[in-house]
């Protein structure tokens, strides 16, 4: 049992097009939004929580749960 293809729109392109144009309001034009200010502040808190983080990726990491079973 065949089937025939089913249409397409004649000017895919011009599709494309719109839903990039449509979308490029949605995603903004700076590639840097954050201010320098706002981007210190998170790069401080991070460094703030690093060594609690670090140890609690160590012990994660001697503890794993293995096949979705806790120990």
């Amino acid at each position: 049992m065949s089937r025939e293809p089913t249409e397409l729109p004649v000017d895919i392109q011009a599709l494309v097009n719109q839903t990039i144009e449509t979308l490029r309001v949605l995603v903004p034009c700076a590639p840097h939004t954050v201010s320098d200010e706002i981007q210190d502040a998170v790069f401080e808190a991070i460094d703030g929580i690093d060594k609690d983080m670090r140890m609690l990726n160590l012990a994660i990491h001697d503890n794993p749960e293995l096949g979705f079973k806790e120990l």
